[in-house]
């Protein structure tokens, strides 16, 4: 099971931004939580409701926000070097591959094709349609029951320690990932041959 941002592809919010004179970006970036806002998406939050009750509520940075869509592209960079080469070298040697991504519905229809494994995996769970983000446990499980995964069974690979922890205490064989050579090395001691 693969997390996508910053394990497949970059991502970081603060390159919609950058079209924002310095100083400006600064202080939206210091007033504005934009990761909690974020967060809202992930767990199945519609982007134009946000953005509204943001307008409503006289947020001086609501407008600022609205332009994260059009801008959206922008916070993904080029895939991680290797990942593609090794998730090839995954499903050859007979390994399903799958997805479990927090990911606001929105932006998820902008950025799947950015994906690089996109067309191997054989499933993918995104919190934005399950409404559940994350390190939720009810997430891992619905991936689990949906594709008939035993978690004992299953290696989880993320960059956030809390996503680790909460599948390692479900029983997943987790990975905490920080580059694609690590990632080999890991997999190579949990028994996973290439």
């Amino acid at each position: 099971m693969f997390d996508f941002g910053n394990v497949l592809i970059p991502w970081d919010y603060r390159n919609a931004y950058d079209w924002l004179p310095e100083n400006t970006q600064t202080k939206f970036f210091e007033e504005f939580d934009f990761l909690a806002f974020n967060r809202q998406l992930d767990a199945g939050r519609p982007f134009a409701e946000a953005v509204a009750d943001l307008r409503a509520a006289g947020n001086p940075w609501a407008d600022t926000v609205a332009a994260y869509l059009e801008h959206f592209i922008k916070t993904l960079g080029e895939p991680v070097p290797g990942m593609l080469e090794l998730a090839t070298q995954l499903k050859a040697s007979g390994y399903r591959l799958y997805g479990l991504t927090n990911w606001g519905l929105d932006t998820f229809v902008l950025g799947f094709d950015r994906i690089p494994i996109r067309d191997l995996l054989d499933g993918v769970v995104v919190s934005g349609q399950e409404k559940i983000a994350k390190p939720d446990p009810r997430i891992f499980e619905i991936l689990a029951a949906r594709f008939d995964l035993t978690p004992s069974r299953t290696v989880f690979i993320d960059d956030s320690p809390a996503n680790i922890a909460a599948a390692a205490a479900l029983g997943f064989r987790s990975v905490l990932f920080t580059t694609t050579m690590a990632l080999r090395t890991a997999l190579a001691d949990l028994g996973v041959q290439i």
